[in-house]
């Protein structure tokens, strides 16, 4: 009897010490906020795929569509700071694009197993209500939402998952999810435009 309770015991804290702790413990195809891009792509490959949409040029933003080693996700958005000789990543996202409109069901489906896999992997993270809203940067009436739910650690790193549902044709409908340290959210909200 007693070496099924100490069996019990040890199964239990071993289950605690697998939950991860800290945000960076989560990965895209792999890759985790403080890695370097450069164990993933080559200079030659971040320059190809380097976009320029931020008026501040603190953060340099990527975008690698359907990379090689992806097993996920269609495309992969990294941020890293413009002036980091390491390429140390601050911002991840991996995105499934849905190119069939009505299928924006699945999205909200993953959106929910992903919900559940981050509940059971981590402690301590607040997690913010799920909700949609109209998407601010298109103009059609509201008729275009995002879905999302965010998940903060105490030092406000997040990761947050959203379902985008266009209604126009020209946009594709896709599930993003996306890892970011509080100095890139802060970046985002207070300086990437201005």
């Amino acid at each position: 009897m007693r070496t099924f309770i100490a069996v019990l015991i040890l199964i239990f804290s071993f289950q605690f010490l697998t939950k991860a702790d800290d945000i960076s413990d989560f990965e895209i195809e792999g890759i985790s906020i403080g890695d370097s891009v450069l164990d993933f792509f080559s200079k030659d490959e971040i320059k190809k795929n380097t976009w320029d949409y931020f008026k501040n040029k603190e953060f340099t933003p990527l975008q690698f569509d359907n990379p090689k080693f992806a097993k996920i996700y269609d495309a992969i958005d990294i941020q890293y700071k413009t002036n980091d000789s390491k390429f140390t990543i601050y911002g991840l996202s991996g995105i499934i694009f849905y190119s069939d409109k009505n299928k924006i069901n699945e999205c909200y489906k993953k959106m929910d197993s992903i919900i559940s896999d981050i509940k059971a992997s981590f402690n301590n993270l607040n997690q913010t209500e799920k909700k949609t809203y109209a998407h601010a940067g298109i103009d059609d009436g509201g008729k275009s939402t995002v879905t999302q739910i965010s998940f903060e650690n105490e030092k406000r790193d997040a990761i947050q998952i959203q379902c985008y549902n266009y209604s126009q044709n020209s946009r594709q409908n896709h599930l993003r999810i996306g890892i970011n340290t509080f100095e890139y959210r802060y970046f985002l909200s207070n300086k990437a435009y201005k």
